[in-house]
């Protein structure tokens, strides 16, 4: 290999380095997102699991109200609320298992960038060892 041939095999492999740096960094801005899409919905699904328990436990204690505060629990929960509410917190929980999957699945794919990353760093290093055993 003579040196024109290794210095343009050297810069292939500089705008490939540059090319999955690229990638990566958009991986690790899609993994913020997603974190914090994560985090978010977390707090969301938390708190409606907050209502739920607040609400079966006002159902516990109907049989022991009269008047305007029987009237308004039953209208809340009249429509089959606890099936709805059940219905609800899966699909909250189905998009965070949908979320963690992506997150996982950028994960991996960051650190299959970060292997190419270093073996193109590794790949420059030795044809700069090439030209300089060529300058001897």
């Amino acid at each position: 290999m003579g040196k024109t041939e290794i210095k343009s095999s050297i810069n292939r492999k500089k705008e490939e380095k540059a090319d999955y740096e690229r990638q990566k960094r958009q991986v690790e801005d899609n993994l913020a997102r997603l974190r914090s899409a994560r985090d978010g919905i977390n707090a969301y699904k938390d708190q409606i699991g907050d209502l739920g328990q607040a609400v079966r436990g006002k159902e516990d204690q109907k049989d022991t109200w009269t008047g305007v505060q029987y009237t308004s629990y039953t209208s809340y929960v009249s429509g089959d609320f606890r099936g709805s509410y059940d219905q609800y917190y899966a699909r909250v929980d189905a998009i965070l298992d949908a979320i963690y999957d992506e997150i996982t699945r950028l994960e991996n794919e960051s650190s299959d960038i970060g292997g190419f990353i270093g073996w193109l760093g590794s790949s420059i290093n030795s044809l700069w060892n090439e030209i300089e055993k060529l300058a001897n």
